[in-house]
């Protein structure tokens, strides 16, 4: 399970662009232009960031089991929200600190979260709004 980065959509990009391309010289045109320079070094930092990473040795499962834990969930919760047994959620998190060397599920929780394979978009529900 990937997350798509946060960002804006392809459509905006273009309508922007449009935008700033009809008033060239005016201070709007200008700003609309920065943000387009803005929004594509952050875009290619992302880039390059992301290919710094290690990979993820987790597997959906695992990574899911970690998720649960890392939103304060117990083991009979997280199983319960991805349809599978306590016993599993235990035995899938007690994997996911063999792989990762820790010495418990919170430690895993803190390898996973500086390595990028969960992110606070995947621990914090989102806004119903």
């Amino acid at each position: 399970m990937t997350n798509k980065p946060p960002g804006i959509s392809a459509a905006r990009l273009k309508a922007i662009r449009a935008r700033a391309e009809r008033c060239p010289g005016a201070p709007e045109g200008r700003a609309l232009r920065d943000l387009l320079d803005e929004n594509a070094r952050l875009l290619n930092d992302l880039v390059e960031l992301t290919a710094a990473l290690p990979p993820n040795p987790l597997t959906v499962a695992e990574r899911a089991s970690l998720i649960g834990a890392a939103r304060g969930e117990t083991r009979a919760q997280t199983g319960e929200r991805r349809g599978v047994s306590y016993d599993t959620v235990r035995t899938q998190l007690a994997m996911v600190r063999r792989r990762l060397r820790a010495t418990s599920t919170a430690q895993a929780v803190a390898i996973a979260c500086i390595n990028g394979w969960i992110t606070r978009r995947d621990i914090t529900p989102e806004d119903p709004r």
